[in-house]
């Protein structure tokens, strides 16, 4: 009796695995939001959730019949060791010599509607500077007309960017790093295709766990940030922001304030009480935290510069970090980040979504001395067109010679973009205050 009883357990146990595999697409209600999450990358502990709120999965690979290989030179099979979500993942090898892999998920039934919506990934790559091109097509048609959103193409890849090598990452592709081939109905995709091709020196491994979607935001939100307290920023930004009440953020490594050319604390208190400012950490001494093997020191570095603003009142932005240089490829590094602060901010990427892909590795428009301001303007046409997030990075902004200055931006420049936004109308928010609106709504 006690055998049958069992038999009959592992019976139905198998019948309910069973169906909740066969069912393709899903929507996650916030009520019976369950994952089952199973990581051999020592990930589990720290990742954010794996879905979003009502995010509508395609597929996460998990005993898919109408997959198809359509090379022969790399190597397709499915990972039941390395994987976030479910039993397995997909696992996808180039050969080496710059051949494209095309992977494609064929007959999905019934259609799947990519209307005003963005997509998102759960995927890993073994070496991101083996990578050439790696994107995923969608089509109605057979793909005589399709879809491309861009994960990595050279000469500029900037989604690819923020990709942790060898690590699991969620990426969000906005629409505005798609390109198109004819005319595709979005509303009723039918295929998917998965294409990944190495620079022809060494192979890569591309791991992808899922395909979903989420719905663009209602609106486009704009916000200035700057880097390492430069003085300027003070008296050229704050007043040409000022002129439409316009707040920004500003990362300061705390151990440079009051210093030459350098914002004082005074200066900062200003900033943020008159003009709501949030003044952010960017560590005590502008380290990069990716190469501090020392979990002591990093972790003053962070502790130390979060006090700093919290003993001076500067609580409004103190929650929030970005990483010297950029850089944030380092385990320890983004572990205790996640410790003390809600965001961290790196300088790749171009465009974010809402919600985020990954609230630490919040990807921004980088505007270099040569950028143009028609540049930075279409950056934002496109995040309005997509309800997109258009994070921009400053560091000095200077009256004239900002090409001979690094990290500086011509402040005739800046109130061009600054006046070009206006006439956008729209809405210009701190980092903090997009964190309060969205973040903890949709995250």
């Amino acid at each position: 009796m006690k055998i049958q009883k069992i038999a009959i357990f592992s019976f139905v146990a198998a019948i309910m695995i069973l169906i909740s595999f066969v069912s393709f697409q899903t929507i996650i209600e916030e009520s019976n939001f369950e994952t089952e999450v199973e990581s051999n990358s020592h990930q589990k502990e720290n990742m954010i959730s794996i879905f979003h709120e009502k995010e509508e999965i395609i597929t996460t690979f998990q005993q898919v019949d109408n997959l198809s290989k359509l090379t022969s030179d790399g190597v397709v099979t499915f990972d039941t060791e390395d994987y976030v979500v479910g039993k397995q993942s997909l696992k996808i090898t180039t050969d080496g010599n710059g051949n494209p892999e095309i992977f494609r998920l064929t007959n999905i039934s019934p259609p799947i509607d990519f209307t005003e919506k963005f997509l998102k990934a759960w995927g890993k790559i073994s070496y991101r500077n083996a990578v050439e091109m790696l994107r995923i097509n969608i089509s109605s048609d057979n793909f005589e007309n399709y879809k491309t959103y861009w994960i990595h193409q050279r000469p500029s890849s900037p989604t690819a960017k923020s990709f942790q090598t060898n690590v699991w990452n969620p990426i969000t592709i906005s629409n505005t790093q798609t390109t198109d081939k004819g005319i595709t109905d979005i509303s009723k995709i039918n295929s998917i295709e998965i294409v990944a091709k190495d620079r022809g020196n060494r192979p890569f491994t591309f791991w992808l766990n899922s395909l979903s979607l989420l719905e663009n935001n209602d609106k486009a939100i704009v916000s200035f940030t700057f880097d390492d307290a430069v003085g300027t920023q003070f008296t050229n930004a704050v007043p040409i922001l000022a002129e439409y009440n316009y707040s920004a953020t500003t990362y300061i490594p705390t151990g440079w304030v009051g210093k030459s050319n350098r914002l004082s604390i005074d200066q900062l208190k200003v900033m943020q009480d008159k003009y709501g400012w949030d003044i952010s950490s960017h560590t005590v001494n502008h380290v990069d935290v990716s190469k501090i093997n020392n979990e002591k020191r990093l972790e003053g570095e962070l502790v130390n510069s979060k006090q700093f603003l919290l003993n001076n009142g500067f609580e409004k932005g103190s929650e929030h970090f970005a990483y010297p240089f950029g850089s944030f490829n380092s385990e320890l590094s983004i572990d205790l980040i996640k410790k003390h602060y809600k965001t961290a901010r790196i300088v790749r990427g171009d465009i974010e979504t809402l919600p985020v892909a990954d609230p630490y590795r919040i990807r921004v428009i980088y505007v270099l001395s040569i950028t143009p301001p028609d540049l930075v303007l279409d950056r934002i046409d496109r995040a309005i067109d997509n309800g997109d997030w258009a994070i921009l990075v400053f560091h000095g902004i200077v009256d004239n010679n900002a090409y001979d200055i690094q990290g500086t931006y011509l402040k005739s420049n800046f109130q061009v973009i600054v006046d070009g936004i206006n006439k956008k109308g729209v809405d210009v928010m701190t980092v903090s205050e997009v964190y309060n609106n969205f973040f903890e709504k949709k995250i």
